[in-house]
């Protein structure tokens, strides 16, 4: 009994060993069975969004199809008329090229008729009489030779006609043939320009690149879209439209409503200089209270597409009325820049330093650029510092600015921060402070913490109490 005893206790021992290993064996097999299971969703939700992707994809390329079939068959009506006049033009071609033979056999009968008239007048004209008698033969000489020159002046006369037709009618055919080859010219080019949009359109047909996707995904997390207000004529007088502001694909659109489909004015970002909050002294006619919800865009005229006059852009007259009033004439050139010493008398700040550069009484002398109009004391200059980056400006003739006014001053900032990222940076170091900053940064926003006392105290100006050497400095102390 004890060895029944001793070989059940094996056995029981084995079953268990067996059973631990079973059930470490089944919670492996079930982890992988988790895992497989996570692996299997998370490829799933990817072939949806691959498949929603494709689905989409096939969408725009149905439509730029359908588009694209739309503009082959108006091209086709539009050449229609063209192909028309063409046969007509030339139906009247073969009409008067035969008119013309009828005209040159007519001609050429009557020309032999009088040539045999004159050859042998007497038997071939029934208008003359013959002589009766050998006393008349002198009469007959005479009246012979007078009925020969006239026909030969009749003949002259006929022919000089013939040549004058003829002449009328080689310059007409002549016109006609070269109408045929320019419309026959014309014709093969739109021929041409056909088959290459239906090879476009193939090749669009059979792209199949992701990267669309990508873009779109990118131009929706850049898109930015609200009401805003553009200047028209009379800012004085309440000159605002109201239209819908839109950035998308690198474009600043601008429609009159939402509905509509084609934007009143578009702008390439590309084509954007700067972007900055304007100051008092920029816009004097608007009201004081608008100036923190107003920014100002500075643009080349080339990435610009109006739809109709309906909006006004900003002249150099409009946003800066004092320039030819406050600058001494003096020009100075410096990385492109073309400044003129200025002394600001309105509420400006310098955008090198960050400083107050205007002054009631006492202006200090500043520097503006007339191309990108660019601000800052002149003593930056004068200590030759590296204040500046090169001016990008290179015709200011194409210059354009823009003002737009945003419902509140954080829809502004909004704006002036997502097109201040999209421009290429071009930073502005002072030696003071050995820290870069953006043009359009620097100047994009309005301290909020600026007070009533610190503006008078700029405004007037206090120079008691000052060293030596702190007065002949231009540039007022940092704010704390």
């Amino acid at each position: 009994s004890n060895v029944k005893l001793k070989t059940e206790s094996l056995n029981l021992n084995l079953l268990q060993e067996q059973c631990a290993e079973l059930e470490k064996e089944k919670n492996i097999m079930i982890i992988e069975v988790e895992a497989l299971h996570t692996d299997f969703n998370g490829r799933l939700a990817l072939l949806d969004s691959e498949i929603n992707t494709f689905r989409d994809r096939y969408e725009k390329c149905q439509y730029d199809l359908e588009q694209a079939i739309k503009d082959r068959e108006a091209m086709s009506n539009k050449f229609k008329p063209v192909l028309d006049q063409m046969h007509d033009f030339e139906r009247q071609v073969s009409e008067l090229r035969k008119k013309a033979d009828d005209e040159r056999a007519k001609k050429e009968a009557a020309v032999k008729k009088l040539q045999e008239i004159v050859t042998n007048p007497i038997q071939n004209n029934p208008f003359l009489s013959r002589p009766t008698g050998s006393g008349r033969r002198h009469d007959r000489d005479r009246n012979e030779r007078n009925v020969a020159r006239r026909l030969e002046q009749a003949l002259e006369v006929e022919r000089m006609k013939y040549k004058k037709l003829q002449n009328e009618k080689d310059e007409e055919l002549s016109t006609l043939s070269e109408d045929i080859n320019k419309l026959k010219r014309e014709l093969e080019t739109r021929r041409d320009e056909i088959e290459k949009y239906k090879r476009i359109l193939e090749t669009r047909g059979s792209i199949d690149n992701i990267s669309l996707t990508s873009d779109d995904l990118d131009d929706d997390r850049d898109r930015l879209e609200s009401w805003v207000q553009i200047p028209t004529r009379n800012i004085r007088r309440g000159g605002w439209k109201r239209q819908y502001a839109v950035i998308a694909k690198n474009k600043l659109l601008l429609y009159n409503s939402e509905k509509d489909q084609l934007a009143a004015v578009s702008i390439d970002i590309d084509k954007l200089y700067h972007v900055r909050a304007v100051t008092q002294g920029d816009v004097l006619r608007v009201d004081p209270n608008m100036i923190p919800k107003i920014f100002q865009v500075l643009y080349d005229s080339e990435g610009q597409t109006l739809l109709n006059n309906s909006t006004t852009t900003m002249s150099n007259s409009m946003i800066h009325p004092q320039d030819q009033d406050r600058h001494s004439g003096e020009t100075i050139e410096y990385k492109g820049h073309s400044f003129v010493v200025v002394a600001y008398r309105m509420p400006t700040q310098c955008e090198t330093c960050n400083r107050p550069c205007y002054n009631v009484f006492s202006p200090p002398p500043c520097l503006e650029c007339t191309r990108c109009h660019v601000r800052c004391h002149k003593q930056h200059y004068d200590d030759r510092e590296e204040f500046m980056l090169p001016c990008r400006v290179n015709d200011k003739l194409s210059v354009k600015e823009l003002l737009v006014m945003c419902s509140n001053e954080h829809d502004q900032k909004q704006w002036i921060t997502k097109l201040s990222k999209k421009i290429p940076k071009r930073g502005v170091v002072s030696q003071n402070d050995h820290t870069p900053s953006s043009r359009t940064s620097t100047t994009s926003f309005r301290s909020p913490n600026t007070s009533i006392s610190s503006s008078a105290s700029n405004l007037f100006g206090n120079n008691t109490g000052q060293t030596p050497k702190q007065k002949s400095s231009t540039l007022p102390a940092r704010a704390k």
